[in-house]
């Protein structure tokens, strides 16, 4: 086999298996059984199209998370929704949504912890009233040690009452996925070196990679500053869909009576001694049915308030704990 092969000497020649010459050049060896091929990949083009055709992308993942082992940070948000209808004008709803929150992080744990307000007038708030979800609160602790999530909320209060939920995540995701370490050239050697190659492999690596680009180019990703460095990413539902090789029509077909969607998402990160301080979200959107509109707006705001002081975090004992499987039997 390509493993198993010693070198040996033929005619005065030593012939020498070709996965240790191309393994000795950090070069991935594969065999494709089906057309009896061996092929050989140089993962470092991934790297040079990546720097040639998403600079900015490449260098906000490259930010030193690893640099702040704890921080404590706050989030806020407002959203608005308004629902006109020409026809049944009872039925028109304007919804305004806080979120107030903080979100904390050391070496062994993340937590957030977040409360959501809906004021308003109108039918869909009326119904809100009803059900008494005015005010939504949501909690969420990350153990990275054990890799396990609790969540405790008002919506789950049925079901868990003042109990966390706790889900497994070890099943998922590994200790070495969640380093902070690793940096994207690592990790795409990690990918890539998970992967069984054949005659296909360059050809679909380098398709995900134009889609990559595309997404993260300099056209929809953008930085400024020196010092302080902000990256601003914008896109639009339409170059989204266009991506994928699909137009206004096929997202909106199977809703009934729905004429026309438009959105739009905008993402600004600041970033200061390579580490990110900050990041503000903004969501809008239109969408329109015959004699229905319905606008909605969504600016979601985390800022740094400390970074490597103190922080503790308390993971839920086993008797403040729900599994998932305990609910779901």
């Amino acid at each position: 086999s390509l493993h198993d092969a010693l070198p040996i000497l033929i005619e005065g020649r030593t012939l020498v298996p070709v996965r240790f010459i191309a393994e000795s050049l950090e070069l991935k060896v594969g065999w494709d059984a089906e057309t009896r091929t061996v092929i050989i990949l140089d993962k470092s083009f991934i790297m040079e199209r990546l720097e040639k055709e998403a600079p900015e992308l490449l260098e906000l993942l490259n930010t030193d998370s690893s640099a702040v082992l704890t921080e404590e940070a706050t989030i806020s948000g407002i959203g608005n929704i308004k629902y006109i209808n020409s026809v049944e004008k009872s039925s028109n709803t304007n919804l305004k949504v806080n979120i107030d929150g903080k979100m904390k992080q050391n070496e062994s744990a993340i937590s957030a912890d977040l409360t959501i307000k809906t004021t308003g007038s109108g039918l869909l708030y009326n119904e809100i009233k009803k059900i008494n979800r005015e005010k939504v609160t949501l909690n969420i602790i990350f153990d990275k040690n054990n890799l396990k999530e609790y969540i405790k909320s008002t919506l789950l209060e049925e079901k868990v009452g003042s109990k966390w939920l706790a889900m497994d995540l070890g099943k998922n995701i590994s200790n070495a996925e969640l380093s902070s370490n690793i940096s994207i050239e690592d990790l795409i050697n990690q990918i890539i070196d998970s992967l069984e190659l054949t005659t296909n492999t360059y050809y679909e690596i380098n398709e995900y990679i134009d889609f990559i680009c595309e997404l993260f180019g300099s056209k929809h990703l953008t930085v400024t500053g020196r010092n302080t460095r902000t990256y601003t990413y914008e896109i639009t539902a339409e170059e989204l869909m266009n991506m994928f090789g699909k137009t206004e029509s096929d997202l909106i077909e199977g809703m009934d009576d729905v004429d026309t969607i438009s959105a739009k998402l905008k993402v600004t990160m600041k970033v200061e001694d390579n580490v990110m301080t900050s990041s503000d979200v903004v969501i809008e959107g239109t969408i329109v049915s015959n004699h229905e509109t319905t606008n909605f707006d969504l600016k979601l705001n985390s800022k740094v308030t400390s970074k490597n002081k103190k922080v503790s975090i308390t993971i839920p004992t086993a008797k403040e704990v729900v599994s998932v499987d305990e609910i779901s039997e």
